[in-house]
């Protein structure tokens, strides 16, 4: 994917998906619901850390603020050749972001 990418979340339903990149990526979030959601994303790149910046984030329409949106102390990354799992849960209050990034295939 090249970013900015946008990560819609359709009403009614969870909603995940997985992509892959070997570059920095901005995150544009759109949900229309208040489930649990999950952005997969695996490095490409066998020899860089990828950073993930979260951009704008719109929930049912109305485009949050940023003392809203909650998200790691400690910023998103994806380690080379890994997994980042990104959760996204919305609601009127607000928007909570977590990830961790130790995932791994089980060979």
């Amino acid at each position: 994917v090249t970013s900015p990418f946008t990560f819609s979340c359709a009403a009614n339903q969870r909603n995940s998906q997985m992509i892959t990149t070997g570059a920095n990526l901005t995150l544009k979030i759109i949900c229309n619901n208040g489930s649990d959601n999950y952005l997969w994303i695996i490095n490409s790149s066998s020899s860089a850390d990828i950073n993930v910046v979260i951009g704008t984030v719109t929930y049912n329409g109305s485009t949050l603020s940023a003392s809203s949106i909650y998200i790691p102390s400690d910023g998103i990354s994806v380690p080379k050749s890994g997994l980042c799992e990104i959760g996204i849960i919305m609601n009127v209050d607000g928007c909570i972001i977590t990830s961790r990034n130790d995932l791994g295939p089980s060979v």
